[in-house]
């Protein structure tokens, strides 16, 4: 079982680097791109994702003003390979990083009310940059960063969940202080 699981996995690996033999058709890589999208690329790869998105639509738009063929083969290419490193990028980052990306997904499940906006914000500057330095791959810094980022997102739920358990308790103390609810308690 492991050696026929090692073998599709170098399969895939040894497909992925393999040059393109043949021109892309504008369907290979809209099926590239939404495979990338599937793995998050925009959120964990969005350098690729980006390039990617941007040489399909040069290529549908010279494709519809019926532009040079060459031209469109070499963005459709060029579309089908930043999609397959964007897939790759994501799936490194999903893999090696999983920890920070569940607890990015935990912050964001808590909602913005009970946010601090300061720390959203620099959790997510974090966040992006270690998937910069996933993306430029330095995966020395982008374990530093991790690490950096990993700290702030934790701030940021602690924050979040004294907000939306905490607050609350404590403005019910506050307002039946005010009232003098002392008096009116059993002894």
């Amino acid at each position: 079982m492991k050696r026929v699981l090692l073998s599709a996995l170098a399969g895939f690996a040894l497909a992925g680097m393999a040059p393109l033999a043949h021109a892309t058709t504008l369907e290979d890589a809209q099926t590239l791109i939404n495979d990338a999208q599937q793995l998050r690329a925009a959120e964990f790869s969005p350098g690729h994702y980006a390039k990617a998105r941007s040489a399909l639509d040069k290529a549908k738009a010279l494709s519809a003003s019926q532009g040079d063929p060459a031209e469109i083969r070499t963005d459709l290419d060029t579309a089908a390979d930043e999609a397959k490193k964007a897939a790759e990028t994501a799936q490194l980052v999903s893999t090696r990083f999983s920890n920070l990306v569940e607890a990015r997904d935990r912050m964001e499940l808590a909602g913005t009310q009970n946010m601090r906006q300061d720390l959203l914000q620099r959790a997510e500057d974090d966040f992006s940059h270690v998937v910069a330095s996933v993306e430029d791959g330095n995966m020395q810094k982008a374990e530093r960063d991790a690490k950096i980022a990993m700290g702030t997102v934790y701030a940021a739920q602690v924050v979040a969940a004294r907000n939306q358990f905490g607050r609350p308790i404590a403005q019910a103390i506050a307002g039946a202080r005010r009232v003098s609810a002392r008096k009116y308690a059993p002894k």
